[in-house]
Order: structure tokens, then sequence, then C-alpha cells
């Protein structure tokens, strides 16, 4: 054990007191880590993350700031009232900001990722990447299309 001490209930600062602001994760020694406040803080980002089309506006902009239609036009099938209403509850949440778009040509409102936002970039990558490798095995696949047709 390295010094921190395993907390109980919902104390959230003693929690972070005793690990010094480092809650674990997965594969820290027991008693490192309040489970509770773990489960709890990867519930609320999980529930942020997997909400329709927010992957894929974080991804449209990886690369730098994009107007409305530009998202869209990376984007199929997002209506342009669900994008502006997504974008405005991620500003809200500090994932994204407005910002001023000056071209040759004109100059308009764009979206960027707030350094929040980007820090999203690597878990999404992540998850992605084990997707792939590892949903395309058989039978993995042949259970997830089952459970989507006896949720529908």
């Amino acid at each position: 054990m390295t010094g921190r001490t395993a907390t109980s209930g919902n104390d959230r600062s003693t929690a972070l007191r005793a690990g010094g602001g480092d809650i674990g994760g997965p594969g820290a020694q027991p008693g490192e880590v309040d489970a509770l406040l773990w489960m709890v803080t990867y519930q609320r980002a999980l529930a942020i993350v997997s909400r329709k089309w927010v992957v894929g506006i974080v991804r449209a902009l990886e690369h730098g700031p994009r107007r409305q239609f530009q998202i869209r036009m990376e984007i199929k099938g997002i209506q342009l009232k669900v994008l502006r209403d997504t974008l405005r509850t991620l500003e809200k949440e500090d994932l994204v900001e407005q910002v001023i778009m000056r071209e040759d040509t004109s100059t308009g409102v764009g979206w960027a990722l707030t350094a929040t936002g980007q820090s999203l970039l690597e878990p999404i990558a992540a998850i992605f990447r084990w997707g792939r490798d590892h949903l395309d095995q058989p039978g993995v696949i042949d259970l997830d299309a089952e459970a989507h047709r006896a949720a529908v």
C-alpha cells in the first residue's frame, strides 16, 4: 500500500485527500480507491459521451473550429435544431465553445473544442480502437445484433 487510505460512504473530500487527488481506476490496489466515487464519476462521464451525436461532434471538431454547416456535412443525418441543441448542451458542460472564424471572404461564428473537450479525444479513440479490435470477433457481433433486435 502506498500510504493511501480507503474511505467509506460518500465523503468525496476524504477520498481525494487520502489519494492525494488521484482516485485510481482499473488496476489500482485495494483500498486506494473510493469505489463509489469512481463508479459515480464514471457513470456521469459515460452519460455525457453516450448521448447521441456527441462523439460525432467531438470528432468533427478534432482538427479545429468548424461552422455548423461543416459539422453537419461531417455528421450525416443530424438535423440543424438537434445540432444546435447539442452544441449548446456541450457548451454548458464546457466541452465546446463559440469562436469567431475569420476567413478570406467572410467572418462568422464557429464552434471549437475547449481544453476539456480536447481531453475527450484520446478516451474516445481508445474506445474506438477497442471496438475495432474486439467486436469483429465471431459471435460478439452476433450477440450485439440479437440484443439490438430484442430491444426494438
